[in-house]
């Protein structure tokens, strides 16, 4: 795991909420189509992709393969618990 831990912008700005994404590192993969195929977030900026610190989704496309019909978690569960390297094992 990356050393020290990842500051977090105060975001409130007087709401209730905190836009997660607006503080997270955002990856695509795509696949062989050009389709994005794997999202992943890490809070850790810099070259991390084998560390335990990526919470990683999945999309499915219908038979068209336009449309995303869905979007997996992996079969252990939601977290900032995943190695970006790794993806393709997950599901």
């Amino acid at each position: 795991m990356p050393s020290g831990i990842p500051v977090i912008p105060d975001l409130n700005y007087g709401s209730t909420t905190l836009d997660l994404l607006a503080v997270l590192r955002k990856q695509i993969s795509y696949d062989g189509d050009d389709r994005q195929e794997y999202i992943g977030f890490t809070m850790y900026p810099g070259d991390v992709s084998d560390q335990p610190v990526w919470m990683i989704y999945k999309l499915l496309y219908d038979g068209s393969s336009e449309n995303i019909t869905d979007q997996l978690i992996p079969l252990q569960g939601i977290g900032f618990k995943y190695n970006w390297d790794d993806r393709a094992t997950l599901f």
